[in-house]
């Protein structure tokens, strides 16, 4: 399931909030490029099948999805046909909800609810298209959650002296490609069951720790960075389960 937008999840959360603030930031500046890291995955029948990657392609999509609506870009058939060829296999709920979310998009109006009392998940929700069931899909509860976060962020920027412009993001995305990651193929590799559950094993929430360090490194430069998981971690182990001192360390 899609779970960087799961409800009731602090850490989730925070990790949500600052994923989606540093997208649209580096969409709108088109300074330069930011890397996602590795994507791996095979090409079967000129279809991408994903080993790993699955969560930061979704919110990719997400975006594309979003833009696309607010600058009116999901009108043109081409882009439509274009993001219907991303799917999902986790439950059919999952794989109809996101082509319907394609699909009637432009019956959708981007109208921006000032005082908050409407959420964009809500009101697709009330749309005629939006089968109750869906409801009881994880994925589906993620990707609304992950919509009104991009929602939010984006039309927060309309209290600044420089709001977003969803159509020169929309460019920079696509046309400029401002986002990229490195795809590792493993058609050469036997994608069995246990290669993917081992590569997905860890399966549990991330501590404090590594919480903070993924926010840590940020501040650092590149050298810095790579002594937090080299130097600085064999100077931790070396201490690990030492008595403290007279002086308490």
């Amino acid at each position: 399931d899609y779970a960087q937008g799961r409800k009731d999840d602090l850490k989730i959360e925070q990790i949500r909030k600052t994923f989606i603030q540093h997208l649209l930031e580096k969409i709108n500046q088109n300074s330069h490029k930011s890397d996602l890291d590795f994507i791996y995955g095979s090409v079967v029948d000129e279809q991408l099948k994903l080993l790993d990657g699955q969560q930061r392609l979704t919110t990719l999509f997400l975006l594309h999805w979003y833009l696309a609506w607010k600058s009116d870009v999901i009108l043109d058939k081409t882009i439509q046909e274009k993001l219907l060829r991303f799917s999902y296999e986790t439950r059919t709920s999952s794989r109809d909800f996101i082509k319907s979310l394609l699909e009637k998009a432009s019956n959708l109006k981007c109208i921006w609810d000032h005082d908050h009392t409407k959420k964009l998940s809500e009101r697709i929700e009330n749309e005629e298209w939006y089968f109750s069931i869906w409801k009881k899909d994880p994925t589906v509860q993620s990707i609304l959650e992950m919509l009104d976060e991009i929602d939010l962020q984006f039309h927060a920027k309309e209290q600044n002296s420089q709001p977003y412009n969803a159509a020169q993001m929309w460019d920079n995305l696509v046309t400029h490609q401002v986002l990229t990651f490195y795809f590792l193929r493993m058609d050469d590799f036997a994608l069995t069951d246990e290669l993917y559950i081992k590569m997905n094993a860890r399966g549990v929430q991330f501590t404090e720790f590594e919480n903070f360090k993924s926010n840590f490194v940020e501040l650092l430069d590149s050298e810095e960075a790579s002594k937090l998981d080299n130097e600085w971690t064999d100077l931790f182990w070396r201490f690990k389960g030492d008595k403290p001192n007279d002086d308490g360390y």
